[in-house]
């Protein structure tokens, strides 16, 4: 789905109709925290989601983290969150084993608001977080 015009009330529709959904790709759709709340609330084995270039802040990957306890990759590269969503990842996420924080390349899009501290906890997390930045 990524870089498709699917929107909130899409991914809803989804999310309620494949609860046994274990991956999807949100990068670069018009998807926000309402739409992942409810692959949070629906899709309880999701193990894998790319939210790339999207309008998901913080409330999104805390919907995961309580929903989704097989998460072992997410790609939160551009997107608007800060140290509280990597503190939330380390400190929730089990099976965590891949994290993707590029920052957007053009600049022209979001600008994370990640430490360095907060990347350096998340890759201690876990047994060691691989983290992409």
């Amino acid at each position: 789905l990524g870089a498709t015009g699917i929107t909130d009330g899409g991914i809803t529709e989804l999310a309620t109709g494949c609860c046994q959904l274990k991956s999807i790709d949100l990068m670069r759709t018009g998807v926000t925290d309402a739409g992942v709340c409810s692959l949070a609330t629906n899709c309880r084995q999701l193990s894998s989601i790319d939210l790339e270039e999207t309008r998901i802040t913080d409330g999104a990957v805390m919907a995961l983290v309580t929903g989704c306890l097989e998460l072992e990759h997410i790609d939160l590269s551009a997107s608007d969150i800060t140290d509280a969503s990597l503190m939330a990842l380390a400190n929730g996420c089990p099976k965590l084993k891949e994290v993707c924080l590029y920052p957007d390349a053009d600049e022209d899009f979001h600008q994370m608001s990640v430490t360095d501290a907060a990347v350096e906890a998340l890759r201690n997390s876990h047994g060691g977080t691989v983290v992409h930045t």
